[in-house]
């Protein structure tokens, strides 16, 4: 029962609107929306691993970037449900490059096709069928990592070896790039 009342109380708060920006932990914020997801996807058989060289505190909507990292989760395991056959991964790579934070996404479901790579991030745009997708998940995620926090998002295919040690040819791989808020402690 504690359990049940804790997930509410996080799902309450992950839904609450931010009202100002804030300086965040990026890797706090994955590990808070992986962990809301991690037993129920595991009881789908998808095994979720995160990769963190280094964290970084950016300035921004923490509610609203776990929004995006969950709507990355959930595209993902839609993939993997569908595409793939035997062990299904994802993984978040987390690094440091040029004064930005790197968060990427990557998913042994397929990856990408040519086809929705162009039109991902329209609005309305879905592959999933009419009673199940809107069309507004990445469009949204676009809109609040470009718009509320400076910086882009991008999706393409790569080969990947995932901490389990599979090697996949084909991943879907989201990466999400922001400005580091600069510290002086």
């Amino acid at each position: 029962a504690s359990l049940m009342s804790r997930t509410i109380d996080d799902f309450r708060n992950f839904f609450k609107p931010n009202r100002s920006a804030e300086e965040f932990s990026l890797k706090k914020s994955v590990l808070y929306s992986m962990q809301l997801v991690k037993e129920y996807y595991a009881k789908a058989g998808i095994e979720m691993y995160l990769n963190c060289s280094s964290d970084s505190h950016v300035t921004g909507y923490p509610n609203e970037f776990s929004q995006v990292i969950m709507n990355l989760f959930s595209n993902a395991k839609d993939a993997l449900e569908e595409h793939h056959q035997g062990s299904k991964c994802i993984e978040v790579v987390m690094s440091n490059q040029a004064g930005n934070a790197i968060i990427s996404v990557i998913d042994n479901g397929g990856g990408i096709s040519d086809a929705v790579r162009d039109r991902m991030f329209e609005p309305y745009f879905t592959t999933k069928h009419k009673s199940s997708g809107t069309g507004i998940g990445l469009y949204m995620s676009q809109q609040i990592i470009e718009k509320q926090m400076q910086g882009t998002i991008s999706g393409t295919n790569v080969s990947y070896v995932f901490q389990n040690g599979e090697m996949c040819e084909r991943c879907a791989m989201i990466t999400i790039l922001v400005p580091i808020q600069t510290r002086y402690d």
